[in-house]
């Protein structure tokens, strides 16, 4: 059987994807940051998959979390200058659930051949930075903050998963909505502000 190692420096995140592996039946662990992996690695074993999720980039969902929640002031939203339908970046956002099940699929599938695979997981589906904020307010019931700031340096107008590999190999395709994404994350940063 599969352990996992899960490297998300968000714990909300973190134990999110661990609830998901380990409901399915396998074994999860995770730690903070990459240099924390090397302990784990003392000697090799082919059971143990590497979930490197741990983000050095801003990232949405976890930014409109804390701003919910009172851990930032104000969402920034980088950039109104984009050639898409509001001005601002458009990206393929994702629930983690998601993410977690498309690994397990890739795990199985990679037990039954030989080689490397590479899936990209995503919705497939880019919506705007302000869609994104408009829909977690609406689907939370909550004002966010927001202001426009610069575009961040390499940051295309739009970008998103091509999910058609994952799909027609593994079967796997998301399940989970933004709207899915924006209640279960408020609910999981409310969750972890009252266990803090």
């Amino acid at each position: 059987m599969y352990r996992i190692l899960i490297v998300e420096d968000d714990l909300v995140i973190a134990k999110s994807i661990k609830n998901h592996i380990i409901s399915w039946g396998y074994e999860a662990e995770c730690v903070s940051d990459f240099k924390n992996v090397i302990s784990k690695f003392i000697s090799y074993d082919p059971q143990l998959v590497l979930l490197d999720i741990s983000l050095p980039f801003y990232n949405g969902m976890p930014n409109l979390c804390n701003v919910a929640i009172g851990k930032q002031s104000i969402f920034n939203i980088c950039g109104d200058d984009f050639d898409t339908l509001d001005g601002s970046g458009m990206r393929d956002y994702i629930h983690v659930s998601d993410i977690a099940d498309g690994h397990i699929k890739a795990m199985e599938f990679l037990e039954k051949i030989k080689g490397t695979r590479i899936y990209n997981l995503g919705s497939g589906k880019p919506i705007s930075v302000i869609q994104l904020v408009k829909s977690f307010e609406t689907v939370n019931n909550i004002k966010i903050p927001t202001q426009i700031t610069k575009r961040r340096d390499g940051d295309v107008a739009i970008s998103y998963a091509d999910i058609s590999l994952a799909s027609s190999e593994l079967g796997w395709i998301a399940k989970k909505s933004i709207q899915d994404m924006c209640a279960d994350s408020y609910r999981a940063a409310l969750q972890a502000c009252k266990a803090d």
